[in-house]
């Protein structure tokens, strides 16, 4: 394979790294990456599918098979970002799919966590109390981040939504758009997952079920992953997509 495949330039691709196309099946995905089983099932693609393509399974799903492999290879490799490719995606599955991201963590991943969380702190030979302050740091993300993504949900989507759907806007609808809070709030969420991954792997001491604790630690590994990959697609795609939106919308 190669950059040509796509259309797109990887920076400092390293050797070991590939780009998927469109013609690949699901098994030759998953045999390479098994970590994106969950980004497919985001678009609505599980297991079970024979040796279909990526292609077939995007029309049979009825998703944007452009936007599945785009997603698909931001996750699978990290100098990997087809900002340009991306700005010309329709609005509106990029926002579902952030919506569906959402979903995933609250309904899977944090939870997870926090079952992982109960297991540890009834093991002997812990440090218990290092294990709570790291509890409560993990419940104060969540909190913040459930804050945010219902900011998100409820009122910066919606207001994206109708821009993306307006052919123009005035100055009113314009400082409606510009109020709303699009800063960098992720990186502050993004480094509480930070802290909390780091103590882990400094102060925490050696545990009794070295394969539980395992298991935990790289629950919180793939987590910031992921964070830090829908980070990018939001701030790198979805708010600059806001902006170039404004500037060939305005009327007056």
């Amino acid at each position: 394979m190669n950059n040509s495949q796509v259309g797109e330039t990887i920076i400092n691709k390293p050797q070991n790294m590939s780009i998927f196309t469109l013609q690949h099946t699901m098994v030759e995905i998953l045999e390479h990456d098994s970590e994106l089983l969950p980004v497919l099932n985001r678009f609505g693609i599980r297991l079970g599918c024979g040796d279909k393509t990526l292609i077939q399974l995007c029309e049979q799903n009825g998703v944007s098979s452009d936007f599945v492999l785009a997603i698909l290879n931001v996750y699978h490799n990290e100098t990997y970002f087809p900002e340009r490719k991306l700005s010309t995606f329709d609005i509106s599955p990029v926002i579902q799919y952030l919506i569906e991201t959402h979903r995933y963590y609250f309904s899977y991943v944090i939870p997870e966590i926090e079952n992982q969380f109960g297991i540890l702190k009834k093991q002997k030979n812990i440090q218990k109390e290092l294990l709570v302050i790291l509890e409560k740091m993990f419940i104060t993300f969540k909190n913040e981040y459930k804050r945010h993504i219902t900011e998100e949900e409820n009122k910066i989507f919606p207001v994206i939504r109708e821009l993306w759907e307006r052919e123009s806007i005035d100055q009113t609808f314009k400082l409606k758009v510009t109020s709303l809070n699009l800063t960098n709030i992720h990186s502050r969420l993004d480094d509480k997952i930070i802290d909390i991954k780091n103590i882990l792997i400094r102060y925490l001491p050696p545990m009794d079920d070295v394969n539980q604790f395992n298991a935990f630690a790289m629950s919180i590994f793939r987590f910031e992953k992921d964070l830090k990959d829908h980070s990018r697609i939001e701030e790198r795609i979805l708010y600059p997509r806001v902006e170039q939106m404004l500037n060939q919308k305005i009327t007056g």
